[in-house]
């Protein structure tokens, strides 16, 4: 008797891969969100530095001397 060679993957395979997936995700999701925050606080520092800049520009061009 010959077995019949079959193509594609057994549910079991599937199921571990899907809960490798699952890992992997849960162990990267709070890494990305300090990313997250960290982006934010710099863009915010930056977002003030170039607020003020036409500020110190005025008051050099005021004080010159």
């Amino acid at each position: 008797m010959r077995l019949k060679k079959q193509n594609g993957f057994t549910m079991m395979e599937l199921v571990i891969v899907t809960v490798m997936i699952g890992l992997i995700a849960a162990m990267a999701v709070p890494d990305f969100i300090k990313s997250m925050q960290k982006l934010r606080w710099h863009g915010t520092g930056t977002d003030v530095l170039i607020s003020l800049r036409p500020a110190r520009s005025y008051a050099n061009s005021q004080f010159d001397g």
